[in-house]
């Protein structure tokens, strides 16, 4: 997001995307590494249960990883787009995949077979640690979906997933955080781990509140500052 009276805190331990942590010598190098793959919207990459056999970062498009409960129930557990590092963890430790990704739009992403993806991290340790931090974050927000989970506080669900949103595909218009939502209702619910009748509620409450303005899929904060508190209240 660009800087602006109104612009939204930043969600807390955010490292950003794994090009963020390349410097323009290590993506060159990274690249004659890997292969340009394209995927059409709706297609899997991996399924979960796969075993890993390359990296993958995303270069254009949007990428959703998402499970399927012991209930049945689709759980998505993330939602990332350009830069981002994707199915690292079965290239580090050589294990299964441990969830599905699939391509939310049309995709093309970068793939690094396991082994030279390994070298290339041993050989850029300033990388290596910038994939540990990677980790970490999303270790955090595993365990504050998992806080969220236990309290049953679907509002507060609902405002982090959409601080995540506008922190990683916001922009500002008029002076306002805003975001193209990339999922639909139902995913939404899947990403915030609700059903879609309570996201819907809640939508309805925060522009009842006058937190957030919709139309269609776009989201404009009024009030950020309310969202984060309410968010890690």
């Amino acid at each position: 997001m660009t800087n602006g009276a109104h612009r939204i805190p930043e969600v807390p331990f955010d490292p950003g995307t794994f090009f963020d942590q390349l410097d323009d010598a290590a993506r060159d190098e990274l690249t004659t590494l890997g292969t340009r793959r394209r995927f059409p919207a709706g297609s899997a990459l991996f399924l979960a249960g796969d075993m890993g056999h390359e990296a993958l970062v995303v270069l254009s498009g949007l990428i959703k990883v998402e499970i399927v409960s012991a209930e049945g129930r689709l759980v998505i557990l993330d939602v990332m787009g350009p830069g981002s590092l994707v199915g690292e963890m079965a290239s580090l430790d050589g294990g299964p995949r441990s969830a599905t990704a699939r391509a939310q739009t049309d995709l093309e992403v970068l793939t690094v077979p396991t082994d030279p993806f390994n070298e290339f991290l041993i050989r850029h340790p300033r990388v290596l640690h910038g994939v540990t931090m990677i980790l970490v974050h999303r270790l955090r927000d595993s365990g504050q979906r998992q806080l969220q989970l236990g309290t049953g506080d679907s509002l507060a669900r609902l405002c982090f997933r959409i601080l995540v949103m506008v922190d990683r595909f916001g922009s500002e218009i008029d002076g306002q955080p805003t975001v193209e939502c990339p999922l639909n209702q139902t995913e939404l619910a899947a990403w915030c781990g609700l059903s879609r009748e309570a996201v819907v509620k809640q939508l309805r409450r925060m522009r009842t509140l006058g937190w957030l303005e919709t139309d269609g899929r776009r989201m404009t904060l009024l009030d950020p500052v309310a969202i984060k508190s309410r968010a890690f209240a």
